[in-house]
């Protein structure tokens, strides 16, 4: 899931998954961010991208503050 928040911040996989180095990783990772290819079963214990993106910043700014002491 934390692939989906990364393209909702960067808008592709790109930046984060080198296409000509790991295929197999990016192809991967471009099916199970598709709408489609998560099934049902799984969709219902995941978390939502809004709410995993709130935990991260949450987590980023607290990082933040501790290692400016």
């Amino acid at each position: 899931m934390m692939i989906s928040i990364f393209k909702s911040l960067h808008g592709d996989l790109e930046s984060l998954i080198d296409e000509s180095k790991s295929p197999n990783l990016f192809k991967w990772a471009q099916d199970f961010c598709a709408d489609d290819a998560v099934d049902d079963a799984v969709k219902d214990v995941l978390p939502e991208t809004n709410k995993l993106m709130e935990f991260a910043q949450v987590h980023v700014a607290n990082f933040k503050v501790s290692k400016k002491n």
